[in-house]
């Protein structure tokens, strides 16, 4: 039996190994070109379709009489991230969440009504077609490697559709829908431009000179594009994705200016310094923020200890120096909590002022807290850990009782109880004025739809005690890892097993080709490789999950450390990093486990309705502004350009030239067909005007169009020529 294991997932059952880089796979995670039709609709899936849908029993899964309103073909129902019904194209890249017509709806009945009333539906329910899928015949059945396929295309370059359809014996068309697919899974990382059909990617050197510049300096985009060799609007998703990707706060000064927000505190300290009062509507129009996000800034630049000011009595003007305000927030900040006589007797002010001056910096947004009972006032974090501190010690505990051991309101400590429980930082609930604390399940256990072989895992997970690299050749111990409280001497352990080797005691041989032998009442499995000797030290023998994955990690330690270990100078320092491969391969907790696919945590509730709702006004408006979104959902604009930012790498839309409003493609494919049908010829930049986005972008947008067929014209002198 095959000592590889599948490099995604682990599993043992090997589909294809890789004869570039060695990598194997399972048939889950095997990449093809193969492509499935069903005989009765003709709908037609690629084989990763196949494996998101998790449809083994390979039978059609599109929804009978059903069709698509851009290319005809039938309709796959899926559900949102936030549990939406909506429709997917099988074949082209319709989907009825973002484009033209948009159906979305919780209610199954509701949707379907959508749907025939939409001419995408041809019947009063969803029913699947269900014939047994055939597999196209094509000339050139290709498997290939994902790890090949991803680390090619992550290397640093730019690959067009076509390009990565011939190397990898593609359909071009199906090749945008591969590249969402990895990027969704978190596999490439770099940007996909729908729009010239390619995928960007930097070098790995590049990419970390990139970060340093964005963090260190203005970013002027047409200066990037012309270093990059890029369009500006393709160095624009770049610097986008970027900074999502390394959780980069900035923004956009203007369409074509760049800068991070720590760079704008600098920036605000030293106007602050240099002019000694600066009106706050001065600096906001400076870096094009609102009143809430500039106020925002500078109590960063003061919390960040980059400037000491304080603001006027109004809170429209921010002055320079140490007033009572700076030492009153220092105090705040410093303690958590304050008592208002007592801390006004020692500034020297009356309690009344310091009353005002606390409502000041809430405004401002330099703190969040409430007023206590016992004539206190504690900010929001110390609450918190208040909080958080009484919880531990009850299992049940009266909402009286809370209210009398942290001086609040019965409202304020249900607000915060709840908010706890959304953070996830306390597991319980609320009943009949009592908080119950809810045990907390092992992460694992909440995690239902785990596979079988993965449990076995978890299972297996539990028998490991300790991992030992050794070097082959001096006996040496290369890196010794715990997972465990028990504690092992890894040099005379290593001297232990290289004895052993050297002398040729027996030892039993199992099936799967590693070692085992008892030491000091416990089994260590040994794996050799070409330079190293792995010992994984257990309660019990390792049975075949253990076994397959402790040989896998020698291998990648190996290919991870080989310049070390071929010319090894002694140096042990350089195998420190191991412990990385021990966090990518073997998850640690407070149980070890083995390739468990990282759970990710669940987005805050708030967020969620927000994103719910910018989904849902994108679909009703197509045309959105921040300020009146600002208004309505009474969220700052800084937090819904983060969240529409997300919208704009996925390709739904794109921001204005002012960075004011956020427009969805089909919303301007609308407009501009509108606009364009009103003459035969027509400056860009009248277009650019009606629509708010920049010439340039206007020019794209069109040419797009026409390579397309959707629009006859040309462009010229810029002209748009149509007919």
């Amino acid at each position: 039996m095959s000592q590889n294991v599948c490099a995604e997932c682990g599993n043992p059952n090997v589909y294809y190994i890789c004869n570039q880089c060695g990598r194997s796979y399972c048939w889950e995670h095997t990449a093809s070109n193969e492509r499935f039709q069903c005989p009765r609709c003709k709908a037609e899936y690629s084989k990763m379709d196949l494996v998101e849908m998790g449809n083994y029993e390979f039978k059609c899964r599109a929804i009978d009489k059903s069709k698509c309103p851009k290319c005809k073909a039938p309709l796959l129902v899926k559900k949102s991230d936030k549990n939406q019904l909506y429709f997917q194209c099988l074949k082209c890249d319709w989907n009825s969440l973002f484009n033209a017509p948009l159906i979305a709806a919780d209610d199954e009945k509701e949707f379907i009504k959508e749907g025939i009333k939409k001419n995408v539906l041809g019947r009063k329910d969803l029913k699947f077609c269900d014939a047994k899928l055939k597999q196209l015949k094509i000339q050139n059945h290709y498997l290939f490697c994902p790890g090949c396929f991803i680390d090619l295309l992550d290397g640093g370059d730019v690959f067009t559709f076509e390009k990565i359809a011939k190397t990898f014996n593609l359909n071009p068309d199906y090749v945008l829908n591969l590249l969402k697919n990895y990027q969704q899974q978190g596999k490439l990382k770099n940007v996909i431009d729908p729009i010239k059909k390619a995928y960007i990617s930097l070098r790995k050197d590049y990419e970390k000179y990139l970060i340093e510049k964005i963090l260190n300096q203005q970013i002027s985009l047409p200066e990037l594009a012309n270093e990059m060799q890029l369009e500006e609007r393709q160095v624009r998703l770049i610097l986008l994705a970027l900074t999502k990707n390394n959780n980069i706060m900035g923004r956009f000064l203007d369409p074509h200016t760049y800068i991070t927000d720590d760079l704008i505190c600098h920036e605000i300290a030293k106007i602050i310094r240099e002019q000694g009062s600066v009106k706050v509507s001065e600096i906001s129009k400076k870096f094009r923020t609102d009143e809430n996000e500039t106020k925002r800034l500078i109590s960063l630049a003061i919390k960040k200890g980059l400037v000491k000011a304080f603001y006027s009595p109004d809170s429209s003007t921010i002055i320079f120096g140490e007033g009572i305000q700076t030492k009153l927030l220092e105090i705040i900040q410093k303690k958590g909590k304050i008592f208002i006589d007592r801390t006004a007797k020692t500034l020297g002010i009356h309690s009344n002022l310091l009353r005002n001056q606390i409502k000041q910096f809430i405004e401002n947004g330099q703190i969040e807290g409430w007023y206590t009972q016992d004539r206190g006032f504690a900010t929001l974090e110390y609450l918190k850990s208040e909080m958080l501190g009484i919880l531990k010690l009850y299992e049940k505990i009266s909402i009286k009782e809370l209210v009398s051991r942290i001086s609040l309101p019965m409202k304020y400590v249900e607000i915060l109880l709840q908010t706890l429980i959304n953070e996830e930082k306390i597991s319980g609930a609320l009943s009949d004025g009592y908080f119950k604390r809810a045990e907390i399940a092992p992460l694992v256990t909440k995690k239902s739809s785990l596979p079988t072989w993965a449990i076995k895992k978890i299972e297996a997970a539990e028998n490991l005690q300790h991992i030992l690299i050794i070097h082959k050749l001096s006996g040496t111990c290369l890196f010794s890892y715990s997972c465990s409280a028990l504690n092992f001497d890894p040099d005379l352990v290593s001297g232990f097993l290289q004895a052993i080797s050297s002398f040729g005691t027996e030892v039993s041989a199992h099936e799967t080709g590693l070692e085992e032998i008892k030491y000091q009442g416990f089994v260590v499995a040994l794996s050799e490789g070409e330079l190293v000797r792995s010992a994984f030290i257990c309660n019990q023998s390792p049975d075949r999950t253990l076994l397959s994955s402790i040989k896998y990690f020698t291998i990648k330690f190996e290919d991870e450390f080989r310049r070390y270990l071929e010319n090894w100078t002694g140096d042990v320092s350089v195998f420190k990093r191991a412990y990385q491969l021990v966090e990518d391969y073997f998850k640690v907790g407070s149980k070890l486990l083995f390739l468990i696919p990282k759970i990710p945590t669940d987005q805050s509730l708030t967020k969620e309705k927000i994103i719910k709702k910018l989904q849902t006004l994108l679909k009703e408006r197509g045309r959105i502004s921040l300020g009146r979104l600002e208004m309505e959902l009474g969220v700052p604009a800084s937090q819904l350009q983060r969240l529409l930012t997300g919208f704009a790498l996925e390709g739904i839309g794109r921001f204005t030239l002012n960075h004011d409003e956020f427009v969805t493609e089909d919303k301007l494919n609308e407009e501009v067909a509108e606009i364009i049908l009103t003459s035969t010829e027509i400056p860009l930049a009248q277009i650019a005007q009606e629509t708010k986005i920049g010439e340039n972008e206007v020019e794209e947008f069109l040419n797009n169009l026409i390579q397309q067929g959707i629009v006859s014209g040309r462009i010229e002198n810029r002209i748009f020529y149509r007919g």
